[in-house]
């Protein structure tokens, strides 16, 4: 059946956005040198595991163009899932053009930085050979003026990396490519300044993009067949986005929320199971006979807007739960 959402979207404001993506230096996700910075490789890895970088996009990359970001995304090498204790990202605009001599993080990020991302406990699906959105939970609202018409992004990671083989991300040297400021291998604290070049990674800028990513990892205990979500369809604006389960026992609650942020995810007592997201709606969904369910809903006119789904079902006198999905409207 299905259903509009506009209860949970009446809780949100949708932004202006102009119709596009930005590929810096280009839209190829295949090619380039894959690198582990910022993002690590395995966790088995101790250097990579915390790190902090910031990359410059120009306003002549951007457009020039005022709107509102919604979206970022890096080129994989390798698939497989990614594992942050935690996962910060900031973005402000900036006069800077390089970061050679403006090597302190602090001072380049500026006062009054938009946090587009903060996260804890996140699994990031990457696949090889394809622009990865990162799932930002805030929009960047670029508003190039004299002086300040570029854009820097920083992300600082904790405990990142994969639990078995896995590349990092494309990039490269050249002057096309975005310049970097880094640091890893520290504990604790980041240290204040960093190691500047120009091999900063390939990096995909939305304007306006619909998105269906899954995030997180369903909760797994023994003899259980695989509580599982999925995202089916299209986040475009008047079309229809299926949320699927399988492995559920005869009813499933799907629940919907507009943040994954503090203080989720919250570990449900009794279990290893969590819930990612805020539980501003619940729907139950019936359940067939072989624990598949679905619930339908038409996308509404609300571009650049997110809102997070995920299952939870009473099991055994325990609650279990799934990954959950991230639905970012767009055109």
């Amino acid at each position: 059946m299905y259903r509009y959402l506009i209860p949970i979207m009446l809780l949100l404001t949708a932004p202006s956005v102009a119709q596009n993506c930005k590929y810096i230096p280009s839209n190829t996700p295949t090619t380039g040198v894959c690198d582990p910075i910022p993002f690590g490789t395995t966790k088995s890895s101790l250097r990579y595991l915390n790190q902090k970088y910031q990359t410059i996009i120009l306003a002549t990359q951007l457009g020039k163009t005022p709107g509102s970001i919604c979206e970022i995304a890096f080129a994989a090498c390798g698939t497989a899932a990614r594992n942050f204790d935690s996962l910060v990202i900031k973005m402000n605009h900036t006069n800077l053009t390089t970061f050679v001599g403006n090597t302190n993080f602090a001072k380049n990020l500026g006062t009054n930085a938009t946090t587009v991302l903060s996260v804890k406990n996140y699994t990031w699906y990457n696949t090889a050979n394809q622009w990865n959105r990162i799932g930002l939970q805030k929009s960047f609202m670029y508003r190039p003026v004299t002086g300040k018409s570029n854009v820097i992004i920083e992300i600082e990671c904790r405990n990142v990396g994969t639990a078995r083989s896995a590349a990092g991300f494309q990039g490269s040297t050249g002057s096309e490519y975005p310049d970097r400021l880094y640091a890893f291998g520290w504990n604790n604290n980041p240290p204040a300044t960093g190691t500047p070049d120009r091999a900063g990674l390939k990096i995909e800028v939305c304007f306006d993009v619909a998105d269906l990513s899954l995030f997180g990892t369903s909760c797994v205990r023994p003899r259980i067949q695989m509580f599982n979500h999925t995202l089916v369809g299209s986040a475009k604006i008047g079309q229809t986005v299926a949320f699927d389960v399988t492995g559920a026992p005869p009813i499933a609650l799907l629940v919907l929320g507009v943040s994954n942020g503090a203080p989720f995810p919250v570990l449900l007592p009794g279990t290893n199971c969590n819930l990612f997201i805020s539980p501003d709606l619940i729907f139950p969904v019936v359940i067939s006979a072989i624990g598949s369910g679905r619930f339908k809903a038409i996308v509404p006119n609300l571009p650049c807007v997110r809102f997070y789904s995920q299952y939870v079902v009473l099991r055994r006198n325990v609650l279990d739960t799934t990954n959950y999905g991230r639905i970012l409207i767009g055109n």
